[in-house]
């Protein structure tokens, strides 16, 4: 696996570095590994090349819906259900889960009552999630415990929505709202608030619920930290960044993964100020994407899949193919002692440029070689990514 880094118009040391290390020490809400934080680089937006400004906005007007509403059940018993999802969706199809909840609660909601939940046997949920197609990670046992957490925590409230809802029906303020998820095991022992978050951005869509969209924060799963990593936008520096990545017979430590988390965070809360969407329609984006697109196995580039569709409304390839650096990997660029990759881009200025990226194998005393069999006038030259033995160099040249 290799990494690239965008090209932006600025050296992350000079664009935001400080901004970002400034964010991670405000947002910070569990131990997270220095090391870890050490080893990536956050690439600066706009790079050379972005269109984020014309891409995001557009996928933001045809994102899909739930496949699986809880809209049609009573306000309490919607409430409970997402809740529900939001605790227990680790390690499953989110699809999947929402289903099984939706089904159970078709036959008879009382089994959402806090009493039943706070009784409810490992058995009931394992029947509940039967004919998930990856059975060992139906994990009925884990499940349930926290199912019945959730009953002797809802047992505390008169209604689920008091939670969220003052008696006037008002929505109460944030710290206040916060405080109440807290009091539950399975929030309380989230590092970085993923379920807290994801559970506040489902229940935004509720009208009585609006008001919690003023509080959604980045909920960073796999897909989003996958996503940013193919494209570039999460850069590994150093050896120990890079192992991490590539070799998975290093320990994922809970310390490790909420650096990386925090770093997506970051991005994404970038990508909100600069397309001016909120940082629940960016994260809606980025979610779907990594769920439908750029898959774990085999990235759709091309929007093949079924799962792809809703994108060819208005797209013919991934949103973001024209920027998205994984195109260009090792297993492409090695087929030879080097290969350039040619990609266009427009400045601001309106003044056209190139950039062309260099990677070959063998030492650094190749450089000079490859400068001059390219035989062009470079005017820069930028990002040197050390990995191993590859290298790759980066120059702008203008025509």
């Amino acid at each position: 696996m290799s990494l690239y880094e965008q090209i932006s118009l600025f050296p992350i040391e000079e664009n935001s570095k400080e901004k970002y290390e400034k964010r991670l020490c405000t947002t910070q809400i569990a131990h997270i590994s220095e090391k870890t934080l050490r080893g990536f680089n956050i690439s600066a937006i706009p790079f050379i090349g972005c269109n984020f400004d014309c891409v995001y906005p557009t996928l933001a007007e045809i994102i899909p819906k739930e496949k699986v509403s809880f809209c049609t059940f009573p306000f309490h018993i919607a409430i409970i259900c997402e809740i529900i999802c939001a605790a227990i969706c680790h390690q499953i199809n989110w699809d999947f889960l929402r289903s099984a909840v939706y089904n159970k609660t078709i036959l008879s909601d009382k089994w959402l009552s806090p009493r039943y939940l706070s009784n409810i046997s490992e058995s009931e949920v394992n029947i509940m999630l039967s004919g998930y197609d990856k059975p060992e990670r139906i994990r009925a046992n884990e499940r349930s415990k926290i199912l019945r957490d959730l009953g002797r925590w809802l047992g505390e409230y008169d209604a689920p929505d008091r939670i969220f809802l003052s008696g006037e029906g008002t929505v109460l303020k944030e710290q206040v709202v916060r405080s109440n998820l807290l009091k539950c095991m399975v929030f309380a022992g989230d590092p970085e608030e993923k379920k807290m978050q994801l559970l506040i951005q489902k229940l935004s869509v509720f009208d009585k619920l609006n008001g919690l969209r003023a509080y959604c924060q980045p909920a960073i799963d796999y897909h989003l930290v996958r996503v940013y990593l193919r494209r570039g936008l999460l850069i590994a520096t150093n050896k120990y960044a890079m192992d991490f990545l590539t070799n998975f017979e290093i320990e994922r430590k809970e310390s490790t993964m909420a650096a990386v988390r925090q770093l997506c965070s970051c991005i994404l809360s970038e990508i909100s100020g600069y397309t001016h969407l909120d940082m629940m329609n960016v994260n809606q984006i980025e979610w779907h994407i990594g769920r439908s697109v750029c898959v774990q196995d085999k990235p759709d580039c091309f929007l093949l899949s079924s799962s792809a569709q809703w994108l060819k409304e208005r797209f013919s390839v991934c949103p973001f193919f024209k920027t998205c650096l994984a195109r260009y990997n090792n297993r492409l660029l090695d087929v030879e002692c080097f290969r350039r990759i040619l990609v266009m881009s427009r400045m601001p200025e309106t003044r056209r440029y190139r950039i062309l990226t260099l990677q070959y194998r063998y030492c650094m005393k190749q450089k000079n070689i490859l400068l001059k069999i390219c035989n062009y006038r470079f005017s820069a030259i930028k990002n040197c990514v050390e990995s191993s033995k590859d290298f790759v160099y980066a120059a702008i040249y203008e025509w």
